[in-house]
C-alpha cells in the first residue's frame, strides 16, 4: 500500500461539487495478518434532522452524495447512523454495489412528520462476508408497551426474528431511547479465521435538563456511561471470544478525559488516534470513532485522512460555514480504517 494512496472523490450527483480528495495514511505498523478489511462509519444525517433552509441541506440533494462519501474508502463493511431511508434508498442503492444490510430503528415513538424513526444500519459485501448473527442492544425495556414493541419491530430488517436481542442493558439508561446494532461476520476468503463482531453505536447528544437531573450526572458523564454500557454489553455478548470493532457517533471528540479513559478501560484503541492531527483549526476534530480491540491479533494499519477546513467549506466567502453544503453532504464526516487481523497481525 502506498503511504498516501488516493481514493475516489467523484460523487454520483451531476450538480454537486467533487468531494474533498482523501488519501490513505499508513500508521507505520507492519501490515501483516491473515486478512485485511476496510471498515467505514458515517452519520448520514437523517432527513428528519436536516437543515432544510440552508443550501444543499435537503435529502434529495444529499442522498447520492452520501453514497459517494461513504464509498470513498471502498469499504468492506459500512456502519451508518441516523438512517431513515433504509428500505427506499440505502438498501437498494448499496445492493447495486454488492452490499447487504441490517437495520434497527431507535426505540422511540411515534414517527416524526410521517418518517420512519431513524436508526442504525450495518452493510457488508455479501460476496466477501457471511453474516453469522445479528445483535441489538437497547437502553430501556421496549417490551413494556405491547404497541411500542410491535411498532418498533415492524421496522427491523430483515426482521426482528433475525436478531439476538439484548434488552435494557443498564438501568441507568432506562430513560434514553438508544440502540446499538452488531453484525457477527465471517470472511468467505478465510473461513478458518475467527469471525469479527462489528458494532454501530450512536450516543445521545442532547438530553433535557430534567432527565439529567433525574439521572444525577452531567452530560459528559452520561456519554461516558452510555459508551461503557454498550461497549461492555457488546463484548459480553460473545464472551470476548472474537475480535471487536466498535464504530459510530460519540457526538464529542475522543479527547475528553472521561471518554478517553473509558475507551482504554473497555479494551479499545482509537484507530484515528494513530494520526498526528495538526493542532490548528484547519483540520476539524472528528466526533465519530472507529475503535479496535487492543489485542495482538487485530490492528488498524491505515486511516482515511481527514479533509481540511478549506476542503470542506471552500475558499472564504464561497460557501456556507455549515455542513452539509455543496462540498459535503452530512454534518458528520465519514471515517474509514484498514484493519489487519489474524494470528500474524502483530507488528514486528
Amino acid at each position: 500500500m502506498s503511504q498516501n494512496s488516493e481514493v475516489g472523490t467523484k460523487p454520483e450527483h451531476a450538480d454537486a461539487a467533487d468531494l474533498p480528495s482523501r488519501k490513505w495514511q499508513d500508521v507505520g505498523l507492519e501490515q501483516q495478518g491473515d486478512l485485511q478489511l476496510t471498515v467505514a462509519t458515517f452519520n448520514v444525517q437523517a432527513e428528519a434532522f436536516e437543515y432544510s433552509t440552508i443550501p444543499w441541506g435537503r435529502w434529495e440533494q444529499r442522498r447520492l452524495r452520501l453514497v459517494a462519501a461513504m464509498m470513498q474508502g471502498d469499504p468492506d463493511i459500512i456502519c451508518l447512523q441516523e438512517v431513515d431511508h433504509f428500505d427506499d434508498f440505502f438498501a437498494p442503492v448499496l445492493a447495486q454495489h454488492g452490499y447487504t444490510g441490517i437495520f434497527v430503528p431507535k426505540t422511540k415513538w411515534p414517527e416524526k412528520d410521517g418518517l420512519p424513526t431513524e436508526g442504525q444500519a450495518i452493510f457488508f459485501r455479501s460476496s466477501e462476508w457471511e453474516l453469522l448473527a445479528s445483535h441489538c442492544w437497547t437502553s430501556f425495556d421496549v417490551r413494556r408497551s405491547r404497541k411500542l414493541f410491535s411498532n418498533w419491530t415492524a421496522f427491523i430488517r430483515p426482521s426482528s426474528k433475525d436478531f439476538e436481542m439484548h434488552i435494557a442493558i443498564d438501568e441507568r439508561l432506562a430513560m434514553l431511547p438508544q440502540i446499538t446494532v452488531g453484525a457477527l461476520l465471517r470472511s468467505a476468503r478465510c473461513p478458518k479465521l475467527p469471525p469479527v463482531l462489528v458494532v454501530s453505536a450512536h450516543l445521545k447528544s442532547r438530553v433535557k435538563p430534567h432527565v439529567l437531573q433525574r439521572l444525577t450526572m452531567p452530560p459528559e458523564q452520561l456519554k461516558t456511561c452510555q459508551f461503557m454500557a454498550f461497549a461492555s454489553a457488546a463484548r459480553a455478548a460473545l464472551d470476548g471470544a472474537v475480535p471487536l470493532i466498535f464504530c459510530g457517533d460519540l457526538n464529542q471528540p475522543l479527547t475528553s478525559g472521561g471518554l478517553q479513559r473509558a475507551v482504554v478501560d473497555c479494551g479499545f484503541v482509537d484507530a484515528y488516534g494513530y494520526l498526528a492531527q495538526p493542532a490548528n483549526p484547519e483540520h476539524p476534530q472528528p466526533i465519530d470513532f472507529i475503535l479496535i480491540d487492543d489485542a495482538p491479533s487485530i490492528k488498524a494499519v491505515a486511516m482515511l485522512e481527514l479533509p481540511s477546513t478549506q476542503e470542506l467549506f471552500g475558499p472564504p466567502g464561497r460557501c456556507s460555514r455549515w455542513l452539509p453544503n455543496a462540498y459535503y453532504p452530512s454534518d458528520h464526516l465519514a471515517l474509514a480504517a484498514k484493519v489487519a487481523f489474524g494470528k500474524a497481525s502483530q507488528s514486528v
